[in-house]
């Protein structure tokens, strides 16, 4: 039960971020799968699955923010692994 609620936060968040920065909804999901926040999801340690999802959105578009742009106005390919690890 609990893995269906924390899936379709995942799937709102996604769709929150293609609404936001008018991307596709397969752009949107890269950005949210290679971002640390989506990490940070995933670690039971921090709460952050219990905060909205309209604040998971913002902190994804915050740590993105210098990117996003040249990922908007570029074709769909895969970033490059770990180019948002520092």
């Amino acid at each position: 039960m609990i893995d269906v609620l924390v899936w379709n936060k995942y799937t709102r968040v996604v769709m929150q971020l293609a609404e936001r920065l008018n991307i596709s909804p397969e752009k949107a999901l890269h950005l949210f799968y290679n971002s640390k926040v989506y990490a940070l999801l995933l670690n039971k340690q921090y709460p952050l699955i219990t905060l909205s999802d309209a604040y998971i959105t913002d902190e994804i578009i915050l740590e993105f923010q210098e990117f996003i742009p040249l990922y908007i106005q570029s074709t769909f390919q895969p970033l490059p692994f770990g180019l948002f690890c520092r």
